[in-house]
C-alpha cells in the first residue's frame, strides 16, 4: 500500500491538479524614470487577472497566462473505480520459493533453490480521445550495422496518430483486455565448505530471467502500459519479451595463512552486461516512403531492439584482502590492505544507447584497480 498511497492518491489528489502558479508580463510605463528600484505593485493591480495598469492610458502588466489560476483543472489521467476502491484491487506481486540444502560430505553442504514471483492486477491505460482509426501504419528501415540483428529489415508494427488529440487518460486493470503477463523465475545453487585449517569456500550460481507478455493490449492503438507505448512496434518480437537465461556466478575463499599468521580472502563475481537498446530518433524524411506524410508532431525515437534480445560484455571482477592481528595487551590491531579490481578489468557497465555513430560506445567501465588501506583498533 506504500506505493500506491503516493501514484494514485497524490494523481487524485485535487491540490495536484489545481494550478497554482502563474506569470504576466511587465513593462516599465513610458516617461516615467526609475531611481534603480523597480516595483510593479506601483504600476499595476496584480489582483486583477486581466491586462491592467494604474497609470491611466497604459497597458503595465499582461493577462496572467493561464485563467484557471486557483482553480481545480481538469485532469488529463483520471482512475477507474474499480481499481481504486475494494479488495485485492491494486498491483501486487506474490512469491513462492522451494528450497533444499544437504550436508554432503562432513563440513560440506549444498543449497538448491527455484523461486517464483508473479504479478497481478497490473494497469492499462488508455486515451478515451482515440479509436484505431486515428492512426497511420508505417515501417522504416533498420540500418544496416552487424551489431543489429535485424540489420537491413524493414522494422513495422508502428503508428502515428493522424491529428494532434489531447490527452484523456483511464488507468484501468488490464485483466479487462485480455491481462498482461509478468513472471519471474529464479534458480539459485550454492556450495558452503569448511576444510581443515580453517579454509572456508562458498560460492554459486543464480539463473533467472522476467518473463513480460503485452500481446493483448497490441490490436487497440488507444491502449498503452508500462514498458509498451506508442513509440513501441506493434509485433510479437517486442510484445512478447523472453530474455535468455544468463548465469551470475559468485565464490569468494578465506584462508588463514600459517606464514606470518595473516588472513586472506579473496572475492570473484562474473554478472550478466547490461540489457542494450537502440534508441533511433527518426525524422520525417526516414519515414516518408511508408508514412506518406510527414509526422503530426515531433518525430518519435523508437528503440530498433526487442527487450531481452541483446546484452553487453560479461563483467568480471576479483578483490582480494590481506589482514593480520596484532595484540598487545587487551589492545587488538587490525592492519588490512584490500585490493580492488585486482586484474585491473575493464567490461563496459553502461553504454550509449541512442543510435548513432557513438552507439554502443561505452559511457562507464568497472573502477580501475585501486588499493585501500585501513586499519582497526579494539582497546
Amino acid at each position: 500500500m506504500i506505493g500506491e498511497s503516493y501514484t494514485i492518491a497524490r494523481a487524485v489528489n485535487p491540490v495536484q491538479s489545481t494550478v497554482n502558479q502563474v506569470t504576466r508580463t511587465w513593462a516599465p510605463p513610458a516617461g516615467v524614470v526609475y531611481n534603480g528600484t523597480y516595483n510593479p505593485f506601483d504600476d499595476c493591480d496584480l489582483s486583477n487577472p486581466a491586462a491592467n495598469s494604474r497609470r491611466p492610458g497604459q497597458v503595465t502588466c499582461g493577462p496572467i497566462n493561464n485563467p484557471l489560476f486557483g482553480q481545480v483543472a481538469t485532469r488529463t489521467t483520471n482512475y477507474d473505480p474499480s481499481i481504486v476502491d475494494g479488495w485485492h484491487v491494486r498491483p501486487n506481486n506474490w512469491e513462492a520459493q522451494l528450497s533444499i540444502q544437504r550436508e554432503i560430505v562432513p563440513r560440506v553442504s549444498v543449497y538448491a533453490a527455484y523461486t517464483r514471483r508473479w504479478f497481478g492486477n497490473l494497469t492499462a491505460t488508455r486515451n478515451l480521445n482515440v479509436t484505431n482509426a486515428d492512426f497511420t501504419q508505417y515501417c522504416v528501415p533498420v540500418p544496416v550495422n552487424s551489431r543489429l540483428p535485424n540489420s537491413g529489415s524493414q522494422l513495422c508494427g508502428l503508428y502515428d496518430v493522424n491529428r494532434i488529440i489531447a490527452p484523456n487518460n483511464l488507468i484501468f486493470n488490464a485483466a479487462d483486455v485480455g491481462g498482461i503477463e509478468d513472471v519471474y523465475d529464479g534458480f539459485d545453487f550454492d556450495v558452503n565448505a569448511r576444510l581443515a585449517r580453517n579454509i572456508m569456500l562458498s560460492g554459486g550460481v543464480s539463473v533467472g530471467r522476467e518473463r513480460v507478455n503485452y500481446c493483448n493490449l497490441m490490436s487497440d492503438l488507444s491502449l498503452s502500459a508500462a514498458g509498451f507505448g506508442g513509440t513501441t512496434s506493434h509485433t510479437e518480437e517486442f510484445c512478447d519479451t523472453r530474455p535468455p537465461w544468463q548465469p551470475q556466478v559468485k565464490g569468494q575463499v578465506a584462508y588463514p595463512l600459517p606464514l606470518w599468521e595473516l588472513n586472506v580472502s579473496a572475492t570473484f563475481q562474473s554478472l550478466s552486461g547490461p540489457q542494450l537498446s537502440s534508441n533511433y530518433p527518426l525524422t520525417n524524411a526516414i519515414a516518408l516512403p511508408s508514412l506518406r506524410r510527414n509526422f503530426t508532431g515531433v518525430p518519435p525515437t523508437i528503440n530498433l531492439l526487442p527487450n531481452g534480445s541483446l546484452y553487453g560484455d560479461r563483467v568480471y571482477q576479483t578483490d582480494l584482502r590481506i589482514s593480520k592481528v596484532l595484540r598487545a595487551g587487551r589492545t587488538v590491531v587490525r592492519p588490512t590492505v584490500s585490493i580492488y579490481n585486482l586484474f585491473n578489468a575493464n567490461p563496459v557497465q553502461t553504454y550509449n544507447l541512442t543510435y548513432g555513430s557513438a552507439w554502443l560506445a561505452p559511457t562507464v567501465i568497472l573502477q580501475s584497480r585501486f588499493v585501500d588501506v585501513g586499519v582497526q583498533v579494539d582497546f
